[in-house]
């Protein structure tokens, strides 16, 4: 679980907000400049309205999709019950 946790936090926390970084003119080191090409210097309404949303979506759905996964495994689960019970037993 905690290995879960970090893969999703460096790939939907730290990707998307080194990917929208702009380092041009910050450092004379070309390199920096030449990795860190984004559109946003600085967090600002863009920023929010870019990378905020999608990173707040990906939030809400890493709440939901646990209690989710359990309720469908159950559903399985009765399911295969259900039909193994009227496979051997056609005349209840």
């Amino acid at each position: 679980m905690l290995g879960v946790f970090w893969i999703i936090f460096i790939n939907y926390g730290v990707i998307n907000l080194a990917s929208s970084y702009d380092y041009r003119g910050a450092s004379p080191l070309n390199l920096f400049s030449e990795v860190f090409d984004g559109l946003y210097p600085d967090f600002n309404a863009l920023w929010f309205n870019d990378i905020g949303v999608l990173v707040v979506a990906t939030m809400v759905s890493n709440m939901y999709w646990p209690p989710l996964e359990y309720f469908i495994y159950m559903g399985l689960r009765l399911l295969y019950r259900m039909v193994d019970q009227r496979t051997l037993c056609p005349t209840k």
